[in-house]
């Protein structure tokens, strides 16, 4: 796939690349650099399932489907 970075700095992930990782609005990304190479992950994910999560779950650190009993934060 390739995608164009537009006036402003901003890159859009193609749909199917946001289906097939379950990215939707909402989600905050990490952007970092490794090895030359410009790296996206999530911001906040799941502690039990490893979703990622919208940034007013992220205290909650579960996304909806999972119960936050069954949650083990680590700090």
């Amino acid at each position: 796939m390739i995608v164009r970075i537009d006036k402003h700095g901003k890159v859009t992930i193609p749909k199917a690349l946001r289906n097939k990782l379950n990215l939707h609005h909402g989600i905050s990304l990490m952007v970092n650099e490794y090895e030359g190479k410009v790296v996206f992950k999530p911001a906040y994910i799941c502690t039990a399932c490893g979703k990622p999560l919208n940034d007013e779950l992220s205290t909650r650190r579960a996304c909806t489907e999972c119960v936050p009993s069954e949650i083990i934060c680590i700090y």
